[in-house]
């Protein structure tokens, strides 16, 4: 392993903050204050929720479990345990220029499990790279300073997960869980300015941000209902003309009144326009966000051509729309907007990326004179000086031989890499190697939340090309607030695996 400088995180903070005012009898002139960027490392595990009764819970999977005509419900929950001082030898960060090469001296190790640097350290259109140790293999994840300057005010504390064990190192315990509640105590009526038509018939279900749970023909959440909902959730309640959950009669949430809560009607049909993009979109779903929280309200089939909703908004309301296609073979796509006063439900990304550049075409390798390797996707993927968003890069050299297991690359969209060298690649021997390409595409750079695009890959399994090394790790309550605030914007995604 390298020669490496350490760097006390306390000091990095201090020298951030105090800068250099020339002599203490003169004025002189200040030096620019620089971007303090910290991590901290962690080890994440899914665990039953009873068996982390302690421990600070960070997301949760429910698994529903049949047994006859009962059904429970079974619950695991992501905890993490600080590495401390146990991996400060096999962690380190560096920086690397726009050419591929690792800066001279660049390199920083852990102390006790964290490390920070300066933003303003890392070489224009250049890398900071986090390399770990394993065993034999090492795995690596970088960041451009790009990517992170867009957003430098949202990556100051930045927690990692590791790939090393940590042995029987605590998890975070517990301060503000959201408690998963037996939902009770909540009654509904019929819009009193609704046209209604049988409507009686049709099942009432509630929706939680956990949950969906069919109510029957009573508005009415009981403890019969057996209805989970979090500790702070503001339930839903949705009720439709058809079998098929796709035609919405009337919704509700449960805080618009302290008693019995008058449903709204949607009575306004409105149609979902698909012929104006090249991409086959399939599902449509429509939801509102409401109080930091994003609820499915309909699910739309392809062959539906329309949706409806109420006469108006309310205040607090912002609708959505989020529907997933294919824009190209071996590609897969999801657009969202929030629908403005007009209702306008066009299927139409053409203002954000221009699918028609996309293939089902190999990126290819190549080395540059200093041996960097460069990843070329421009058969696969045209992306203009128009083109804003965020972009994922993962390789998975050939399996079975030592070295760099994987390297993760998140920087704005470029359609060639020139990768980090934290390793030589000779890119004749990359012929079976996995490449996965991620994007979101938005109006400007900073419309997206670069901390809910890394959150989709972050796992506590073995990394590969789909979950990252040094995954960014969220809390529960923030998880949900940043995917409402992303169903209020205007993105489109795209995912490819080769």
């Amino acid at each position: 392993m390298k020669n490496l400088t350490l760097l006390p995180l306390a000091v990095l903070i201090s020298t951030a903050l105090a800068g250099c005012g020339g002599s203490s009898g003169g004025g002189g002139t200040p030096a620019p204050t620089k971007t303090a960027i910290n991590l901290s490392f962690v080890k994440a595990e899914m665990q039953s929720l009873v068996a982390a009764a302690n421990c600070k819970i960070y997301e949760r999977e429910r698994t529903e479990i049949t047994n006859g005509d009962e059904t429970d419900v079974e619950t695991d929950v992501l905890t993490v345990k600080p590495v401390g001082d146990a991996l400060d030898s096999f962690i380190y960060i560096n920086f690397s220029d726009e050419t591929g090469e690792v800066i001279d001296g660049s390199e920083l190790a852990l102390n006790d499990g964290r490390i920070g640097f300066f933003l303003e350290d890392v070489p224009t259109n250049g890398f900071v790279n986090v390399v770990e140790h394993v065993n034999f293999n090492y795995y690596a994840t970088s960041f451009s300073r790009a990517f992170l300057e867009a957003n430098s005010s949202l990556f100051k504390n930045m927690t990692l997960t590791v790939v090393n064990p940590v042995g029987n190192a605590q998890c975070v315990t517990a301060t503000n869980n959201l408690a998963e509640v037996n939902k009770t105590g909540v009654e509904y009526a019929l819009d009193p300015e609704g046209s209604f038509d049988d409507v009686g018939i049709f099942p009432y279900y509630f929706t939680s941000n956990i949950e969906t749970e069919a109510g029957g023909n009573s508005p009415e959440i009981t403890a019969k209902t057996d209805f989970q909902a979090l500790g702070n959730d503001i339930t839903a309640i949705t009720q439709y003309r058809d079998g098929d959950k796709e035609s919405l009669v009337q919704y509700g949430y449960e805080d618009w009144a302290s008693g019995k809560v008058n449903m709204v009607y949607t009575g306004e049909k409105e149609p979902i326009i698909r012929s104006q993009s090249n991409v086959i979109y399939d599902d449509v779903d429509v939801g509102v966000v409401y109080r930091d929280s994003a609820k499915v309200l309909t699910h739309i089939s392809s062959k539906t051509e329309e949706y409806y909703r109420p006469l108006e908004k309310k205040s607090a309301e912002t609708w959505f729309v989020s529907a997933v296609g294919i824009p190209a073979e071996s590609w897969s796509a999801t657009l969202n907007f929030a629908l403005d006063d007009t209702w306008n439900a066009s299927l139409d990304e053409g203002d954000l990326f221009d699918v028609a550049s996309l293939a089902n075409a190999s990126a290819l390798y190549s080395n540059q004179s200093n041996g960097a390797l460069v990843i070329d996707m421009q058969n696969s993927i045209t992306i203009g000086t128009s083109d804003f968003g965020l972009q994922r890069i993962s390789l998975h050299p050939d399996a079975g031989s030592d070295g760099l297991s994987l390297h993760t690359i998140y920087s704005l969209p470029t359609q060639k890499l020139v990768v980090p060298m934290v390793e030589d690649f000779d890119s004749v021997d990359l012929t079976a190697a996995k490449l996965k390409q991620d994007y979101w595409f938005s109006e400007t750079t900073t419309a997206l939340d670069p901390r809910l695009f890394m959150d989709q890959f972050d796992s506590s399994d073995r990394p590969s090309p789909e979950t990252d090394s040094h995954g960014l790790i969220l809390e529960e309550g923030q998880r949900f607030q940043l995917n409402a605030a992303h169903h209020k914007t205007r993105s489109f995604a795209l995912s490819r695996e080769q």
